[in-house]
């Protein structure tokens, strides 16, 4: 599979700063080509919703470092997955203890596309 990515964001005309966030990650041949696409959107009327996106993004590109170095060989394709889904609830609940611990207004919307042994 031959797979080419990319992102691309703006904070368009009624925000003064952009609360989008997203990465792209292109796994090589040795990697089975685990490639990683997410796209977060901050909720807009939530203040610092720019921090919820990044905290998000951040974490998957700390994932994919991390299931990078034991996939494959170490770890099944399933355990990739249940890896991702435990990362996933890992950063949902950092992000609400934050807005509990800081009485903020704080989230984002999540896309997230997983390629791995030619399927997504």
């Amino acid at each position: 599979m031959y797979i080419i990515g990319g992102c691309d964001s703006n904070k368009g005309i009624r925000r003064n700063k952009n609360q989008d966030r997203a990465v792209c990650i292109i796994g090589s041949d040795q990697a089975r080509g685990l490639s990683l696409g997410s796209v977060c959107d901050g909720i807009g009327s939530f203040k610092y919703s720019e921090l919820a996106s990044s905290d998000m993004i951040y974490g998957m590109q700390d994932w994919y470092q991390e299931i990078i170095r034991e996939y494959p060989g170490r770890i099944s394709a399933g355990e990739v997955l249940q890896s991702l889904e435990q990362r996933l609830i890992q950063l949902n609940r950092s992000i609400y203890n934050y807005r509990k611990s800081y009485g903020t207004d704080i989230g984002c919307t999540m896309s997230i596309v997983l390629l791995m042994e030619d399927s997504f």
